[in-house]
């Protein structure tokens, strides 16, 4: 899926200002929803081949999926999501909700145990 996705990175039409990182994000949730998956398959990259069916993956699929739509609708503050801060959002989300131009700003834990964890960063 990782030379799929790099294509799609390289000639889908994604917006320009979604660069890097961001760009393949959104390259797996394009396969996703061409292929009729549930959730990205992107955190699957940098997880051991034993783990990539547990529910951990599956939440992380979920939070990287609803990433991706982030960048869809906001493709211009796609830049304000970085490894320096992507384990703050996703404590601050939860599967269900809407990643929003606030969480990513400024990143706020959910309640104990609430938001997620990322295991495969």
């Amino acid at each position: 899926m990782k030379e799929y996705s790099a294509v799609i990175a390289a000639t889908a039409n994604i917006d320009a200002a979604i660069t890097g990182e961001a760009r393949m994000i959104c390259a797996y949730e394009i396969l996703k929803q061409q292929l009729g998956q549930g959730y990205s398959r992107y955190p699957r990259m940098k997880a051991p081949w034993n783990e990539m069916d547990g529910d951990d993956m599956c939440y992380e699929g979920y939070f990287y999926s609803a990433l991706a739509e982030f960048f869809f609708q906001n493709p211009s503050q796609a830049f304000l999501v970085g490894r320096y801060n992507i384990r703050q959002i996703a404590q601050g989300w939860k599967v269900g909700m809407k990643i929003t131009t606030a969480m990513v700003k400024n990143p706020l834990p959910l309640g104990m145990g609430e938001g997620l964890t990322l295991k495969y960063l």
